[in-house]
């Protein structure tokens, strides 16, 4: 028998959570949320790796931090990788560049950002 223990986050998805709180919440709080976004994509990209469905629903709102969550998608950035080949993701958070012709481009740490 296999167990996968996870971290709770008890504020629930980002997406979620700013629907219910956006109002509340003040620039402080909302631009040190944006920094916590970019230092989990930071270490992310630091182990050469592209999550590929980065979006709102899967960061993680845990005693005021933000937690990026479901690598499942995630793959190599090496450019030797076929990280062309794993589609998936939602369309809404996705790069033009790669909706434009999926076959010839791939994604990668930029498209992440977007």
């Amino acid at each position: 028998t296999y167990y996968l223990v996870l971290q709770y986050a008890e504020r629930g998805d980002l997406r979620t959570y700013l629907q219910n709180n956006f109002k509340s919440i003040d620039w402080k709080t909302k631009i040190n949320m944006a920094k916590d976004i970019t230092r989990g994509l930071r270490c992310i990209h630091k182990e050469n790796k592209v999550h590929k469905d980065l979006n709102s629903k899967n960061i993680l709102v845990h005693e005021g931090r933000l937690l990026i969550t479901d690598l499942g998608l995630s793959r190599s950035s090496d450019s030797n990788s076929n990280s062309k080949s794993a589609g998936g993701g939602m369309v809404a958070y996705t790069d033009p560049e790669y909706l434009r012709n999926q076959l010839k481009n791939k994604r990668n740490k930029a498209s992440d950002v977007y």
